[in-house]
């Protein structure tokens, strides 16, 4: 069996057989279609198959006495074993001139598209050494996603490239470890639970890629050189993204599209669509309440009493609560046993964001936010948690880039930070019952 790793040993006008009858050997004779029209395949050959595929007739390979035998046959299959046992069928039937597609071989055609989407991708680099593992790797995302569309490229491809092992700095849930917290520092949980899920979540991304070194990443630049995100990305020298603060002060390139590009796989709503019917639960009444339940920043966490309270009022009005845990404390004990919790949710940020967009409204205070943030399918109320202490002072609002009482530029009429509140079920009530008379006062679009 030769192997056919050029077309061009394919002579002009030449009439060849496939084998066997399967969708690679029909999506080679689509590429020969379009790009080598001169020739004609006269057969699909099988070892199990007759009947009819892509309009060519399928003959077995042992029913082929009055085939022309001479005429060159081409096995297309991906696997060696069963390549090579169609090849000794072949043989043992008298066919002489058998060629494989091998993996050398390439279709102009899909070249010049594979150029293309290179020229058409941005390549967005996250720097791990200056940016931090957390939720604000989708702040960035969204305005990596926000150059690529003023640059009028297509794609966006994000490139995380890994810490200095021996900095001093260390932006990595690692540093922020407590003894009492072993989950919320792992770094690597974070990376490949959340950040790898990004093409599920940003429809104009359909890679990501993890660099093992800074080394490579130096490589992976000279690479991409001409388009990339930041514009003077260097490994060497790396910049601390503020995209946070870009994003609330400004109207991120003229267009709300522009700052919320988050949107859930046709597949992560079907998956959420099965759980929600297998609960018996109306969409139209479904709020979904995520909980802040961590071992880091314990004052943040959300009030029990006070959530518990919000879902029993509005259980009794007839809307079904459904709960959200905390990532990291997902699998300990539910104090919410009165009410159904969707805990896949809390471990698949894709599944995540699909019930956040089915549901008539969310209700949250915890980090997930982002979600909400860039999505422009969701409805939210997020309660912001404001204190003397650290992360809640209206001070530390300023420097993070969303200042005390501020709301997204971005937002939607069914989307909505809340200062303050996160622990009153009064307010809860309130802001919610305020927020879905709007919601059933708007016509469905």
């Amino acid at each position: 069996m030769n192997e056919l790793d050029d077309l061009s040993k394919i002579q002009k006008s030449q009439q060849i057989y496939l084998a066997p009858a399967g969708g690679a050997a029909d999506r080679f004779r689509d590429y020969l279609f379009k790009i080598r029209p001169d020739i004609k395949v006269n057969y699909y050959l099988d070892s199990y198959r007759t009947g009819v595929l892509s309009d060519i007739q399928i003959k077995e390979i042992r029913d082929c006495e009055e085939l022309d035998k001479n005429i060159m046959t081409i096995v297309v299959m991906e696997r060696d074993s069963i390549r090579e046992d169609i090849n000794n069928k072949l043989v043992n039937n008298n066919f002489n001139d058998i060629w494989y597609v091998g993996v050398r071989l390439s279709f102009s055609m899909t070249d010049h598209k594979e150029r293309k989407k290179e020229k058409d991708t941005l390549h967005f680099f996250y720097d791990l050494s200056v940016n931090s593992t957390n939720y604000e790797y989708l702040m960035s995302l969204c305005h990596a996603n926000a150059v690529r569309k003023e640059r009028g490229l297509k794609f966006l491809h994000p490139v995380i490239v890994p810490n200095y092992e021996s900095s001093v700095f260390d932006m990595s849930r690692g540093s922020l470890k407590e003894e009492n917290a072993p989950l919320e520092g792992d770094a690597d949980w974070f990376v490949y639970n959340v950040i790898s899920f990004t093409p599920l979540l940003l429809p104009s991304c359909d890679a990501i890629s993890f660099l093992s070194s800074r080394n490579e990443a130096g490589k992976f630049v000279e690479c991409v050189s001409e388009h990339k995100f930041p514009e003077q990305y260097d490994p060497l020298h790396p910049l601390q993204l503020t995209s946070m603060s870009i994003l609330m002060y400004t109207d991120i390139f003229g267009g709300r599209s522009f700052g919320r590009p988050l949107a859930s796989s046709t597949a992560s709503l079907l998956f959420v669509k099965q759980w929600l019917s297998a609960h018996e639960i109306d969409v139209s009444k479904l709020v979904v309440i995520t909980t802040r339940d961590n071992k880091m920043d314990v004052e943040r966490n959300f009030s029990k009493d006070a959530w518990l309270c919000f879902a029993r009022k509005i259980k009794k009005m007839g809307y079904t609560p459904v709960f959200v845990k905390d990532t990291y404390s997902a699998l300990e004990n539910n104090v919410f046993d009165e009410f159904l919790v969707c805990h896949v949710a809390s471990f698949n940020v894709a599944i995540r964001m699909a019930l956040y967009e089915i549901a008539l409204l969310n209700m949250t205070s915890s980090g997930a936010t982002t979600l909400l943030l860039f999505n422009k399918a969701i409805r939210y109320l997020n309660f912001i948690y404001v204190s003397d202490y650290k992360t809640g002072k209206i001070e530390y609002f300023a420097l993070a880039g969303s200042p005390y009482g501020s709301q997204y530029p971005a937002s939607g009429p069914f989307q909505k930070w809340v200062w303050g509140g996160t622990d009153d079920c009064t307010v809860m009530l309130s802001e919610f019952n305020e927020m879905v008379s709007v919601i059933e006062k708007t016509p469905l679009a």
